[in-house]
């Protein structure tokens, strides 16, 4: 599901920006030579001359309503640490100017409810990070899959 998931988001940001969104570019590296460690963000791309660096993760953001607080009530931390490691290294990467990036992290969002809010932090190093929604629904496998005129050929169960 995270490749269906970070596809399907790849899509979205084309369609939206209207630009072209690379998935899994090289970024940067870790290291100098020999052992590098490339760094690829999902997503990268540039529009009106910021650059966009931006993660998929196909998990639960543990709560789209507590924006001031660092936990939720349950505990669970608002944001991943290590997500948000990867993506302020990812945006040093692009670019040294921090205002001239901007980090986005996508989270499925699972409800019938209105869909939340992004919520958006200032990190450290001046750049923003945005936690982003994207509704995800559950749809059952069924007769209304394929066009009736195939239902010859497929038998669906």
């Amino acid at each position: 599901m995270n490749q269906v998931f970070e596809d399907y988001v790849g899509a979205v940001l084309e369609r939206i920006h209207q630009v072209p969104v690379d998935q899994q570019r090289v970024i940067g590296t870790l290291f100098k030579a020999p052992n590098r460690l490339r760094q690829k963000p999902d997503f990268y791309w540039q529009k009106e001359g910021k650059s966009f660096v931006a993660d998929a993760k196909y998990k639960p953001f543990f709560s789209w309503h507590a924006i001031e607080d660092e936990t939720d009530q349950t505990g669970s931390p608002f944001f991943n640490v290590a997500d948000v490691r990867q993506l302020i290294c990812y945006g040093l990467m692009a670019s040294p100017e921090t205002d001239n990036v901007e980090l986005q992290i996508f989270y499925p969002f699972i409800g019938d409810g209105p869909l939340p809010a992004s919520v958006s932090k200032a990190t450290f190093t001046g750049a923003q990070l945005v936690a982003i929604p994207i509704r995800v629904t559950q749809t059952h496998l069924g007769e209304n899959l394929l066009p009736h005129s195939l239902h010859t050929h497929y038998v669906l169960r």
